[in-house]
């Protein structure tokens, strides 16, 4: 009995921390801000091809976003979307 509680009480705290999660990435601010600009950045890569006027996109391929390189190697499109939108927060366009 005594273990038992010991699970219940563990599986209660690790749903409350998820739960928490999720309603901090639902109540983002910012996420739907970089989910734009990912749409705009893929729509703008894929511009003279099919996909190029895409409304959204899978969050299935966020994985690919690692693996696109600058021409300077050690550089993906992940860490220039970052430093993009960390400029866009500090000097946000009205």
């Amino acid at each position: 009995n005594s273990n038992l509680k010991k699970a219940l009480n563990a599986i209660s705290v690790f749903f409350l921390d998820s739960f928490n999660e999720i309603l901090e990435i639902k109540q983002s601010v910012f996420l739907p801000k970089v989910f734009c600009m990912l749409v705009q950045i893929g729509n703008f890569l894929n511009a003279n091809g099919s996909c190029g006027n895409a409304a959204g996109f899978k969050l299935n391929s966020l994985w690919k976003i690692v693996d696109m390189k600058a021409t300077k190697k050690s550089i993906t499109l992940l860490h220039f979307i970052a430093m993009t939108f960390n400029v866009l927060m500090v000097y946000p366009m009205s």
